[in-house]
């Protein structure tokens, strides 16, 4: 099982769908680990990125 670090930028592709193919292969991986086939771990700092920029710009 692989196990991954999510940043910011993986988390904003598939919320904003500004660049289809990257978002679609964030779902896959999103999805992977739904499935069990992957481990997935971010940090508070990644979450409050993502917050801020949703804020400020969408």
């Amino acid at each position: 099982m692989t196990s991954r670090f999510i940043d910011t930028n993986i988390f904003l592709r598939y919320l904003t769908n500004d660049d289809p193919v990257k978002a679609k292969r964030a779902e896959v991986l999103f999805r992977d680990a739904v499935h069990g086939k992957a481990v997935l771990t971010t940090s508070l700092l990644v979450i409050a990125e993502i917050v801020w920029t949703l804020e400020s710009f969408y």
